[in-house]
């Protein structure tokens, strides 16, 4: 398999992507609104097992090579995953400003997304 250079090389660049931040190690991935929901559009790849003890052994890199899990993001045994989905619920979408243009009807994404 022919593995990308980059994460930017992973994605359209046809495409208007936002971001969003998770704050737990503040690491930046990209989203994609799809029919007025926000989604991500990357992989996670939080592998914090020294304050998450239960990611420790749970999570891998493609080929176990953590360059991978930087390009394509980390693979979960279904434990971490479901673990770490619940850490991820709290986590508030950072919004990228050029995106932040009132819509037709006077709302922004964020407003649509958190009914501000």
């Amino acid at each position: 398999m022919n593995w990308p250079d980059t994460k930017d090389d992973i994605f359209n660049p046809n495409i208007e992507y936002g971001t969003m931040t998770d704050p737990r190690d503040g690491k930046t991935y990209r989203t994609v609104e799809v029919l007025g929901q926000i989604w991500m559009a990357e992989n996670l790849n939080f592998a914090d097992s020294a304050n998450f003890p239960l990611l420790k052994g749970n999570t891998f890199c493609y080929e176990d090579d953590e360059e991978k899990c930087n390009i394509l993001g980390r693979l979960y045994k279904r434990q971490a995953a479901m673990y770490t989905t619940m850490l991820t619920a709290s986590v508030t979408p950072v919004m990228n400003p050029s995106r932040e243009s009132a819509r037709t009807d006077g709302t922004s994404p964020a407003q649509k997304m958190y009914g501000n």
